[in-house]
């Protein structure tokens, strides 16, 4: 028989990010394993309290305050929030699944397995402080995040991480993780994407089929490079004559800054749904992730799959994958410098094809998948892995 799994997770499709796809896939697998999933997330997005999707997946957006754009949501217990949260109290669940530790919404998540019983995890997606571009905001940041994993501890005991590298940064806050639940790319559904899916944006924006074309998809913020590959790009446009175009999709602080950096060859895209992100990538010759701190970086994946050659920082999921100057390039870090130095060095890339087939075949080796992840995840409350 079949377990009740109860996500919170702060953030949830259609709000793109790497949590919301994570929570999304692996409440998708558990469903075909025969079990049942309710998402419980913030109304960030402006839908129905309540609703059940095509895969199965019953989910309550509980009314919330949408502070920095979204990105961290302040429950907002007003009727509706105690309405849907009633309703959702109601059911009997077998397990309680908290994505990230420092929202608020988590330590709902964890107050509410305490006081009904419910046995209940953290999962960590991160591997460093949040950072907001500026020294004092940083700073506060970082207080933010050890007091609220402060309070969290004390309802929740068990930890997990997505990678290594997240598990690592669970002791920067006294935590040892229990064990991994891998984050992974929903290989299925990318291949569909793949084989259905039209080419566009280099017709759409009359860009020349010899041309070079780079992309950047994620969070207009610091800390994931967004600043430093676009002000790179467009000094190596400055300095060369070869035919380069860059696409930057996604939205965040950040945006009304870098738009406005006007160049026929940067087309900034803003948000874009799932599937046109994906064929982005395939139209890409190259992608560029400068961050700081990736808890996994799924979008690197996602341009392996793509077969489209990856410029990164050395985040925990590409290390495996990307040899420098052989099936990828790795930066030297987050600044215009160093995404400057990786894209002139991909300009003189000879053997595209050859880079993107040894990434390929170190990405099959590693075995991530959300299949296996939830099976682990089953396990981990098969073996009373958790705290009630």
């Amino acid at each position: 028989m079949g377990k009740h799994f109860c996500f919170f997770s702060a953030l949830y499709v259609p709000h793109m990010g790497g949590v919301e796809r994570y929570t999304y896939n692996l409440a998708c697998e558990l469903i075909r394993m025969g079990h049942r999933v309710t998402v419980v997330t913030s109304n960030t997005e402006q839908t129905e309290g309540y609703m059940c999707s095509e895969e199965g997946i019953e989910v309550y957006a509980l009314p919330c305050f949408p502070l920095l754009n979204g990105r961290l949501p302040i429950p907002k217990k007003n009727g509706a929030y105690r309405s849907l949260f009633q309703k959702m109290a109601a059911e009997k669940y077998d397990a309680v699944v908290i994505n990230t530790r420092f929202y608020f919404h988590s330590l709902v998540g964890a107050r509410f397995a305490k006081q009904y019983g419910i046995p209940s995890i953290v999962i960590e997606h991160g591997s460093a402080h949040l950072k907001m571009g500026a020294k004092p905001l940083d700073m506060l940041c970082g207080w933010y995040e050890h007091g609220i994993t402060a309070v969290l501890k004390r309802y929740c005991r068990d930890f997990y991480g997505v990678s290594d590298a997240a598990c690592q940064w669970l002791g920067h806050f006294g935590i040892s993780a229990k064990g991994l639940l891998y984050n992974a790319i929903p290989e299925t559904e990318i291949l569909h994407i793949l084989q259905t899916a039209a080419p566009h944006f280099r017709l759409q924006y009359h860009i020349p089929q010899e041309a070079v074309v780079i992309s950047y998809i994620g969070r207009l913020i610091a800390d994931k490079g967004a600043r430093s590959a676009v002000e790179g790009f467009l000094e190596v446009l400055a300095e060369t004559n070869d035919p380069i175009y860059m696409f930057v999709a996604g939205d965040g602080v950040l945006f009304p800054e870098l738009s406005q950096k006007q160049s026929a060859h940067l087309i900034f895209l803003g948000t874009v749904p799932y599937t046109s992100a994906i064929s982005l990538q395939k139209e890409s010759d190259f992608y560029i992730l400068p961050s700081d701190a990736e808890g996994f970086g799924a979008s690197a994946l996602e341009a392996v799959l793509c077969d489209t050659v990856v410029l990164s920082t050395p985040i925990p999921s590409i290390l495996p994958i990307v040899t420098d100057g052989v099936s990828g390039i790795l930066l030297k870090g987050n600044s215009k410098e160093a995404a400057k130095e990786g894209i002139l060095r991909a300009l003189s890339v000879q053997n595209r094809a050859a880079f993107a087939q040894k990434a390929r075949q170190n990405y099959d080796t590693c075995g991530w998948s959300f299949h296996n992840t939830a099976k682990s995840l089953v396990r981990v409350f098969d073996n009373d892995g958790s705290n009630a």
